[in-house]
């Protein structure tokens, strides 16, 4: 659920906790299912990250990790 704009404030992160996002979403972490996680956008995350200078992963990046990850479990 995404937060009420009216009565939430827009999260903020600390170095720590960037690094943390940065890390679950180059692991394979959907960027939906941070956004998500954290009562925001996916759009808003994604300006987020590149204001962070990372780029998040494409639609085709993404599914090339799913691939790949699913490859490495069987």
């Amino acid at each position: 659920m995404y937060r009420n704009r009216t009565t939430d404030p827009m999260p903020t992160f600390d170095a720590a906790e960037k690094k943390v996002l940065i890390k679950r979403h180059e692991d394979g972490e959907p960027l939906k299912a941070l956004a998500k996680e954290l009562g925001v956008s996916p759009n808003w995350l994604s300006q987020k990250f590149r204001s962070w200078g990372v780029v998040p992963r494409g639609r085709g990046a993404a599914t090339a990790m799913r691939h790949k990850l699913g490859q490495a479990n069987r």
